[in-house]
């Protein structure tokens, strides 16, 4: 089980996968949009929060 849900999320996009954890998640979701808005709006300068957010997904980060 674990194995064919790491197969079907990475074919999900990750801002999809951002929008389900907003969604499940009410905590998550300001810490979400801050950081979407940072990748958006800097792409050089913004590089802790990307390196951080683009973990692959065969080895998701639950933190």
């Amino acid at each position: 089980m674990d194995h064919s849900l790491a197969e079907m999320l990475r074919d999900v996009p990750r801002h999809e996968l951002l929008l389900l954890a907003a969604r499940s998640n009410p905590r998550m979701r300001e810490r979400i949009t801050r950081a979407m808005r940072l990748n958006s709006r800097t792409d050089r300068t913004a590089q802790p929060v990307s390196s951080r957010s683009s973990v692959p997904v065969s080895s998701p980060s639950r933190s």
